[in-house]
């Protein structure tokens, strides 16, 4: 996964293929927590990256 977000712009890659382009998310706050969900399943993360863009 890959999962850009600049401004209200989000885009978002997975497998090297882009499954969402450009999807705007008005009225997001410019900081605050990040949320990881699952619907139930057992699930693991690892290696999450977060970088500021310029």
């Amino acid at each position: 996964f890959e999962i850009t977000l600049k401004g209200e712009c989000m885009t978002v890659v997975v497998n090297g293929q882009q499954v969402i382009s450009a999807a705007r998310l008005p009225d997001l706050p410019a900081k605050g927590p990040i949320g990881l969900q699952h619907h139930g399943d057992s699930v693991q993360f690892r290696n999450l990256w977060i970088k500021e863009l310029d």
